[in-house]
């Protein structure tokens, strides 16, 4: 997918994968911004019900601002797959930083997440969904020891 273009975003660099999902790095040619990619494997397209829960939850994040959650830019349906258009945040992942030599305050970081969390039960007012948790977990990325 690297140098395949959705809508005006250029994905450039592969920054993860995981079961349900790929996340890459892209290049919004229109707004001239970095942004992050994340496209819903194929296989895993959902259906019309499925679909409808991922874009309240979409709708939801995109209404967020906090410190700690990762702002939501678009919600691209494809041809094959989903994509969701999040923030950029360059710096470590919290697994990195924990696996790193550098001394990290876990607790500060357990409660950043844990207030940013809060703030989405609050604003959905039902338990937080799987898409929220992605996304509050993709913002809290480690840069020079502190969460951002």
């Amino acid at each position: 997918m690297i140098g395949t273009y959705i809508g005006s975003i250029r994905l450039e660099t592969l920054l993860g994968e995981g079961g349900m999902a790929t996340v890459h790095l892209g290049f919004d040619e229109k707004l001239e911004r970095r942004v992050a990619v994340k496209t819903l494997h194929s296989q895993r397209r959902l259906g019309p019900e499925g679909r409808a829960r991922f874009l309240r939850e979409a709708r939801l994040l995109s209404r967020l601002e906090h410190p700690h959650i990762c702002r939501v830019y678009d919600l691209v349906d494809g041809e094959a797959s989903d994509h969701l258009v999040l923030e950029y945040i360059d710096g470590r992942t919290l697994r990195e930083a924990l696996d790193g030599p550098d001394d990290i305050d876990v607790l500060r970081i357990a409660e950043e997440v844990a207030g940013a969390l809060g703030a989405a039960h609050r604003e959905s007012g039902r338990r937080t969904r799987p898409l929220l948790a992605w996304a509050v977990r993709s913002r809290c990325q480690v840069n020079a020891n502190r969460c951002h």
